[in-house]
């Protein structure tokens, strides 16, 4: 036959346990646990203790350990429990993540809870908690970079959650080259990014040089000076879009052959002399 632990206590404690085994106000569970250790400790058994109050040995074998390992305040409390097993599991989860931050739904600009629980095979409620456990908004976002990297979710959690729950004795900083300003298109390195960015400047620089070509074609038309070799005259719409800068140009054309500063004849217009 097995023997149970014996169970030694001082005054104090039995003086509490004795308390809590008559009190009217105290759960009925904390005054049962109170009763089963002081059987316990006048060196009854399990069996014995659970014939005389009407419970399994299994109940009197656990709050006996229970005592012996936490002392009284281990009888306070229920032990903390997993909880029920999630439905959802992990891969399915992803998937939801994935399908909410890098594809589209047909004939819709974003994501709803109807739309992507239809096509998650998941319910509302489901897709809303995943949500608000990713921080995910599909109503709200306009624009957001999403990186092409396979490994992107995990990375993110790594780096995140060094700020929730840091390593011991270690200091997490974050730097920012500019912060509160979101990802261009061309940030990532690449052929395809540096293809961009050569259009996007080549871009600007063709239309500086139009308008420079505009004035100085311009200026040469109001002196009655011959055109540019191998160019028209400005068009309407360059003479409307580009009028203020044929003036200008004209004035300090006029001035720099007469020696006069530029500077101080557009100061003196900003003065209105």
């Amino acid at each position: 036959m097995r023997i149970a632990p014996a169970i030694t206590m001082s005054s104090e404690e039995r003086t509490q346990l004795e308390s809590q085994a008559r009190s009217r106000s105290l759960p009925v569970r904390v005054a049962e646990r109170a009763r089963i250790v002081l059987f316990a400790a006048c060196g009854l058994q399990d069996l014995e203790i659970a014939a005389r109050m009407a419970i399994t040995p299994k109940k009197v074998s656990r709050w006996r350990k229970r005592f012996l390992a936490l002392g009284v305040p281990g009888l306070q409390k229920d032990a903390p429990r997993p909880g029920r097993k999630p439905t959802i599991g992990t891969r399915l989860t992803k998937r939801v993540v994935t399908m909410t931050t890098r594809q589209q739904p047909v004939n819709a600009t974003h994501w709803s809870t109807r739309t992507m629980a239809a096509a998650a095979g998941i319910s509302e409620a489901s897709v809303r908690r995943i949500w608000r456990a990713h921080g995910l908004k599909p109503h709200r976002v306009e624009a957001f970079k999403i990186s092409n990297d396979p490994a992107f979710v995990e990375k993110l959690e790594d780096i995140v959650g060094l700020y929730p729950n840091p390593p011991e004795h270690a200091l997490v900083l974050c730097a920012d080259e500019k912060s509160q300003i979101q990802a261009l298109d061309r940030t990532q390195p690449g052929p395809a990014a540096e293809a961009r960015m050569r259009r996007h400047h080549d871009a600007r620089l063709q239309t500086q040089r139009r308008r420079h070509f505009v004035c100085r074609a311009e200026c040469r038309q109001r002196r009655g000076l011959r055109p540019l070799p191998g160019a028209a005259s400005p068009s309407g719409m360059a003479q409307s879009s580009f009028s203020g800068w044929g003036c200008l140009g004209e004035s300090l054309c006029d001035r720099e052959r007469s020696g006069i500063d530029p500077a101080e004849v557009s100061g003196s217009k900003q003065r209105g002399v």
